[in-house]
């Protein structure tokens, strides 16, 4: 396209112009480049789509990462149990509480660690544990849940694009793409 451009403005006088005098570009010049200019919209239009959804699903998947890291170095820094909840409007709030199992104080509360907004409202979270109710960890840092905790991140392209975030029972977490051959998947 640029090439076209070049050659288009290099040659000032338009093609079979009565007055040899004349600058300027004649409609059929115009409407090549803007068939080409379209031709390259079209075919480049879908990918970038689809970059931009995955660089959404990518970023919420590294910030529930980064707040389950949060979570597990409070408990420990702190020597007190931290819990992690994720709402159904994509908010995580992080704290101390008393007890395992107990939920986050008022965001005003002095244990009260954090509150963040993951991704838009088409990012989704499917869990093998109820994530409103939370994740806990010890003072030691680990799960107080049995087993590991598994959180798929998908959007509404399903599975195939979406990412896997896995806390083991020791306390730590790892993140991927879905692998649907083992097991994983964007429904609970």
């Amino acid at each position: 396209m640029i090439v076209v451009l070049g050659y288009l403005l290099s040659n000032s006088s338009s093609i079979g112009a009565e007055d040899s005098n004349a600058a300027g570009f004649t409609m059929i010049e115009l409407m090549i480049v803007l068939t080409i200019a379209a031709i390259l919209v079209a075919v480049a239009g879908p990918p970038l789509s689809n970059m931009v959804q995955n660089n959404r699903l990518q970023s919420a998947s590294q910030v529930l990462m980064s707040s389950i890291r949060l979570a597990r170095t409070e408990a420990i820094a702190r020597n007190r149990i931290t819990h992690l909840e994720l709402d159904n409007n994509n908010q995580i709030s992080i704290c101390i509480v008393d007890a395992i199992g107990d939920a986050c104080p008022a965001t005003t509360d002095e244990d009260f660690i954090k509150s963040l907004t993951l991704g838009s409202d088409t990012i989704q979270f499917a869990s093998n544990t109820d994530l409103a109710a939370g994740i806990d960890f010890t003072t030691r840092g680990r799960l107080a849940q049995a087993g590991n905790v598994s959180i798929g991140v998908c959007d509404d392209r399903g599975a195939a694009y979406g990412r896997f975030v896995q806390v083991s029972q020791v306390g730590r977490s790892l993140q991927r793409k879905i692998n649907a051959g083992s097991g994983d998947s964007c429904t609970p």
